[in-house]
């Protein structure tokens, strides 16, 4: 910004477009790299396979729900029977449900 002419501004973005893409060959480069090395490791019973597992439940762990009503659900059995209760309301059917033919979903589409 000391000397703001339109050759600084290109460099400036130039450079940010290179780091960038260096960034995202990186990114992949280590992304693959872990992928081999599960490959290699991960369907061992071994401490890496149990060190990822454990990783990966800790980061998926629900530890708190907050309920309808705004209140905080910290204790294990209570989001337990929360999630059951979520779990049934999405998988059953509305009373006012009503079953239609294959004809009648005909009718609706021109």
């Amino acid at each position: 910004m000391n000397n703001p002419q339109t050759s600084t501004f290109e460099a400036a973005s130039d450079a940010w477009e290179r780091w960038h893409h260096i960034s995202g060959i990186e990114e992949k480069f280590f992304y693959q790299k872990s992928r081999t090395q599960w490959l290699g490791l991960g369907d061992r019973n071994t401490r890496f396979y149990h060190r990822v597992t454990q990783s990966r439940n800790a980061r998926n762990t629900i530890r708190r729900i907050i309920a309808a009503d705004g209140s905080i659900l910290t204790d294990l059995q209570e989001i337990k029977e929360a999630s059951s209760h979520f779990g049934n309301f999405l998988q059953g059917t509305p009373a006012e449900f009503e079953v239609m033919s294959q004809e009648q979903l005909q009718e609706l589409i021109d």
